[in-house]
């Protein structure tokens, strides 16, 4: 009955376009996550192939540098699609 009643007014309903000008405004926001998150991807790979014969003792400085690389990139991804 909701429904009904609610479809058959004819009206249209639009979005305001405040939300594309936020979304446009998180640019750099975005931009320089991504950037984090495939220099991430690169230290982690990096790490794992150069010291792949014993990754855990000797390339885990760089294998931690790029585990909080990714934490920090996902935060930021958080925040930019709030």
């Amino acid at each position: 009955m909701f429904l009904g009643a609610l479809f058959s007014t004819g009206t249209a309903i639009t979005f305001p376009h405040t939300p594309i000008i936020a979304y446009n405004e998180t640019f750099g926001l975005r931009i320089s996550a991504w950037i984090l998150s495939i220099l991430s991807i690169v230290m982690i790979g990096y790490s794992l192939w150069k010291y792949r014969a014993a990754v855990f003792t000797s390339g885990s400085h760089l294998l931690l540098a790029g585990c909080g690389v990714t934490i920090i990139a996902e935060i930021l991804n958080r925040f930019a699609f709030l």
